[in-house]
């Protein structure tokens, strides 16, 4: 037979476990919209698919890789900088 506060602990524990995978999803869901492909980087930004990922590459655009041969993403604030300076 198993003790009441070992069920109370256990509880407490699968509780704090649940809340904290849902916090983790809500933040990379949240990351995700602030995140695009580089193939809709280049549609927005009007550069060659290839180029953005040499600009990935050799860190002129900055972007993220989970690990490395994976896909890049680039954060949206990336397309407002390319922008910005093409204008200069």
């Amino acid at each position: 037979m198993i003790r009441k506060s070992s069920d109370s602990a256990y509880i407490i524990q699968m509780i704090l476990d649940v809340e904290k995978r849902l916090t983790n999803e809500i933040r990379e869901g949240r990351n995700r919209e602030r995140l695009i492909s580089p193939r809709r980087f280049s549609e927005l930004t009007g550069i060659k698919y290839t180029t953005v990922i040499h600009y990935l590459n050799i860190n002129f655009i900055k972007g993220m890789q989970k690990s490395p041969g994976s896909a890049w993403l680039i954060p949206i604030e990336e397309v407002d900088r390319m922008r910005n300076e093409s204008r200069k």
